[in-house]
């Protein structure tokens, strides 16, 4: 789920794709949050596994203090997870799920997307 009027994000998904991004780049957790500079580790270690929300500014840092890490991308692979679930038809109507294709909407600057979520 993400909560965008409250600025956090807390969801398997966020968690898995962080954690796949920093295996790729061969971080370990304590050099993916700068020893615990941007976010403690075992708090990370809780969002990487689902348990523990991350606030958007706190997923920006993380993202943008790494060399090697395009945010748009990452947000497009989320959005990919998504979708594949979608087509499950595992369809969700929440305010949360809604709330989430909003953000991604935002991310691709999909203006026709958004007017859609809107009226949902």
């Amino acid at each position: 789920m993400i909560i965008v009027g409250k600025g956090k994000m807390k969801n398997k998904s966020i968690g898995a794709e962080l954690k796949k991004l920093r295996k790729t780049l061969g971080l370990t957790q304590e050099e993916m949050t700068l020893d615990g500079k941007i976010i403690s580790v075992g708090q990370y270690s809780k969002v990487e596994n689902g348990i523990h929300e991350i606030g958007v500014d706190t997923l920006l840092e993380l993202l943008t203090i790494h060399d090697g890490i395009n945010v748009k991308d990452f947000f497009l692979n989320l959005e990919e997870d998504y979708s594949k679930t979608m087509k499950k038809g595992n369809k969700d109507y929440s305010p949360e799920r809604l709330s989430e294709k909003l953000v991604f909407a935002f991310y691709r600057n999909d203006l026709s997307e958004a007017k859609k979520l809107k009226k949902k």
